[in-house]
């Protein structure tokens, strides 16, 4: 380019700046930009807090605020990588304070309120009904619109962090100010993402709607988009603790669990898949156990009142349970995981199987059961013994 006397024309490249700032502007911020928002507007309420709580007004060192700042990145999860620049920090606060200034001690900048007067000035607005009415219908606008954006489905386990990433960061940070304080010191001395407050923004997503429909709670419809963690595992185990149809309803009316329905319809979906992958593999053997280890079977009868007359209440049946020994040279694989159909999803059950479900009659012999002749001397040490065990072990 410097060979063929190339130029910057000060009009393109003004002209490639505007540019590039609208495509900036037009796209939506992300992630990391909503948590910066998220610690300055938690910031700018522990100010405003600590001035409006004292008789005297109070001082703000620079330095403090940055820490305090750079704390609460980490805790949303921002790669705050070196110091946050304090220079920057410090005009966005005065930004937004206008009768603030900064005041430089040595090596220190201190940030103090001019007077009292625009201070009680602005906390009197901010008493205003109307003010926090409309602050409150923009809060919630902006919180549904990152809340339905989320789509999920429950494909039966439940991921280490399939909670966080249930529900969006604005709501799960709204809920924490609601309940832990809205300033930057309260929420650096609680997690952001604690079982409580993860447990209601879930529950707030779920019994979340686009618009309302005039029908009774208790026949109230929920999406299964977002349905999250929280509400299925409490219908789940409910029904597996105690069976009991009635205690799950009231939990779903009152916005708590997913419905019996809801319940039945997971547990035979759940069903369907275990059943489908012993037909792929065979042979009936729990998904979780191990390839390639030595796997020992125990087998003993299940009797449950035998000696009813009428048989309504007995229950005869065999119990099978499997043990694996694994050792330092051979620890299994993990068994590779059969993906199901979109087909096998349906409400209609699926079924083990036949030779495993069907067990042939077994006649009985009455006499003493024939033991072939010894061939050869009886001896009471065996050669082979050890490669047998090698090869049973291998």
């Amino acid at each position: 380019m410097v060979t063929l006397d190339a130029e910057y024309h000060n009009k393109c490249l003004v002209s490639l700046y505007n540019k590039v700032r609208c495509t900036k502007s037009s796209t939506e911020p992300d992630e990391d930009e909503v948590n910066h928002g998220i610690a300055f507007a938690e910031l700018i309420s522990y100010i405003e807090e600590v001035h409006g709580d004292n008789l005297i007004a109070p001082i703000f060192y620079l330095s403090d605020l940055v820490n305090l700042y750079s704390k609460r990145l980490e805790q949303l999860g921002c790669n705050v990588t070196g110091r946050v620049h304090s220079t920057r920090l410090k005009n966005r606060i005065l930004s937004y304070f206008p009768e603030m200034e900064a005041h430089s001690q040595g090596n220190k900048v201190i940030l103090a309120f001019k007077d009292d007067v625009g201070s009680a000035l602005r906390n009197k607005s901010d008493i205003d009904a109307d003010s926090d009415a409309i602050h409150l219908a923009r809060a919630a606008k902006i919180v549904r619109r990152e809340m339905f954006k989320v789509k999920m489905g429950f494909n039966g386990p439940f991921d280490a962090r399939c909670q966080e990433e249930s529900v969006p960061v604005s709501l799960l940070a709204l809920v924490s100010m609601v309940l832990n304080g809205p300033n930057i010191e309260s929420q650096s001395s609680c997690s952001t993402g604690s079982q409580h407050a993860l447990t209601l923004s879930q529950l707030l997503l779920y019994n979340s709607s686009k618009r309302h429909r005039n029908e009774p709670t208790d026949s109230f419809r929920h999406n299964q988009e977002r349905e999250t963690p929280v509400p299925i595992y409490i219908g789940m185990m409910v029904h597996s603790k105690t069976r009991k149809r009635e205690l799950v309803d009231i939990l779903f009316s009152l916005g708590l669990s997913i419905s019996y329905d809801r319940v039945l319809s997971i547990s035979t979906e759940l069903g369907n898949k275990v059943c489908y992958h012993y037909q792929h593999e065979n042979v009936v053997c729990p998904p979780t156990l191990k390839g390639n280890i030595f796997t020992t079977a125990a087998v003993d009868n299940i009797d449950h009142n035998t000696t009813s007359i009428s048989a309504c209440d007995s229950f005869h049946g065999t119990g099978i349970s499997l043990f694996q020994h694994p050792d330092d040279n051979h620890i299994g694989f993990e068994r590779e995981s059969i993906s199901v159909p979109d087909d096998s999803h349906s409400t209609n059950k699926l079924y083990l199987p036949e030779s495993y479900t069907t067990v042939p009659p077994v006649p009985v012999c009455k006499a003493d059961s024939p033991v072939p002749k010894l061939a050869g001397p009886n001896r009471s040490y065996c050669e082979q013994i050890s490669d047998a065990i090698a090869v049973e072990y291998r």
